[in-house]
């Protein structure tokens, strides 16, 4: 049950990612890729960075987007 849940709840903040990103992104396949890969980097850094302690707790939501910036530009677009 819990898998499930999971499932939807990543398909719903891949699904606002992609909304999101569809209008830098104008290839859609990269767009799709980049809101796949993105909401992914985000949740795992978050759960990372619990992980470690919360270190620098002021400083940790800019490197997560500075992580997840790097998928855009990974597009070729940005």
């Amino acid at each position: 049950a819990f898998r499930a849940e999971m499932d939807r709840f990543r398909a719903g903040v891949i699904d606002v990612a992609l909304s999101q990103l569809a209008g830098l992104i104008p290839d859609p396949a990269w767009a799709r890729w980049a809101a796949q890969l993105a909401s992914t980097v985000a949740i795992e850094g978050v759960m990372a960075w619990l992980d470690a302690g919360k270190p620098d707790p002021e400083r940790a939501a800019e490197r997560i987007r500075h992580a997840v910036g790097g998928v855009i530009r990974a597009t070729g677009q940005r």
